[in-house]
């Protein structure tokens, strides 16, 4: 858990959540949109970050996470340059994680 709650963050308020949630792994692709939850992720004890190259490989690495642990894990969507990208992107992820 986070040891200083009164000065924490939005990321780290989610990241606590999910942590009492029962998740154990975080999938996705770091970058300018995600640094605050990644970086609450560093600072988390019961939370490890797995880098992947492609949101699509999160939501199905998560998938199997699921399916072959029994533990809770989470894939992570970067929003991209354009409204027509993160559509395409999260109805591919929904896809993924729906088979």
């Amino acid at each position: 858990m986070i040891k200083e709650m009164f000065l924490a963050t939005v990321a780290q308020h989610i990241i606590a959540a999910l942590e009492v949630s029962g998740v154990h792994r975080v999938y996705g692709v770091s970058g300018d949109s995600l640094n605050g939850f990644t970086d609450a992720i560093r600072r988390s004890d019961g939370i490890r970050w797995e880098h992947v190259r492609h949101e699509e490989a999160a939501a199905l690495a998560a998938t199997a996470d699921a399916e072959g642990f029994s533990l809770y894990a989470i894939p992570t969507i970067l929003a991209g340059r354009g409204d027509e990208l993160l559509d395409l992107v999260s109805t591919n992820v929904a896809r993924r994680l729906l088979d």
